[in-house]
């Protein structure tokens, strides 16, 4: 298809094509988007579509996309390819803009990311992630009001992911509605026990209210729940000395 830069096959392997099965471009694409099988399994599924002249539009988007998706951490250049010819090969690709968006906010190219993100948001307004990525990124760029705007609707649409609160509790932070603030991280907590995000910065908030036992009581929490976590164990320690040593002065008087 012209403009697509057709790629390699990885290293994990090639798909070979069975010519006696009609199936086998559904079957390949079924195993790219699998959550089941291990990444280089899907990454060789992938890979076997984008090589394959005959797979062309939204399935050859797909097969980008998913490859895209499966390498952002490890590999965010050979991402952003695999997302740019996703989008050449369907332009109007929602899930696309959104992952390429992300590894774009992991540079801190966040004003690339925001124009991805409204578009994204334009052709399916009900994407909770979009949403959430895009307040994320209003965040960051100190656009609290359309922040909050963006998180309220990812909440709205997807009330049950911990992230979209632990991020509008960030909001919530640092514009001083400390009440506010807590309440979302507390929700956050309730929804994810096992991250103890929202307990630390609970503890900021409490600490930066003035009720530094609060915020140890929460630090506390957060290292029982977790107790390698290096940012729970750093700020508990600090927190405990501090408090102890403004009862020590204070029994000294």
């Amino acid at each position: 298809m012209p403009g697509i830069a057709l790629s390699k096959p990885f290293v994990a392997g090639v798909a070979v094509r069975d010519g006696n099965d009609p199936n086998w471009v559904q079957n390949q694409l079924n195993r790219c988007l699998s959550k089941t099988l291990e990444v280089s399994q899907s990454m060789t599924s992938c890979s076997a579509l984008i090589n394959t002249p005959q797979v062309r539009g939204q399935q050859l988007a797909a097969a980008f996309r998913q490859r895209g998706f499966l390498q952002r951490e490890k590999d965010p250049d050979r991402a952003i390819a695999d997302y740019d010819n996703a989008l050449k090969a369907w332009p109007d690709s929602a899930d696309a803009l959104t992952g390429r968006a992300w590894v774009l906010m992991t540079s801190r190219n966040y004003e690339a990311a925001l124009q991805d993100l409204s578009r994204a948001i334009e052709l399916s307004p009900t994407m909770a992630t979009a949403r959430y990525y895009r307040g994320y990124a209003y965040l960051r760029t100190r656009k609290y009001p359309q922040a909050l705007t963006d998180l309220n609707e990812a909440i709205k649409l997807d009330p049950g992911n911990a992230d979209y609160y632990l991020a509008r509790g960030e909001v919530w932070q640092t514009l001083e509605n400390y009440e506010a603030a807590l309440h979302d991280f507390e929700e956050a907590s309730k929804l994810a026990p096992e991250d103890v995000g929202g307990l630390i910065s609970s503890g900021a908030v409490f600490e930066a209210m003035g009720k530094p036992r609060e915020a140890l009581a929460a630090l506390e929490r957060a290292v029982s729940l977790a107790p390698k976590d290096k940012d729970a164990v750093s700020e508990r320690d600090r927190l405990r000395s501090e408090v102890s040593g403004a009862a020590s002065a204070g029994s000294a008087r």
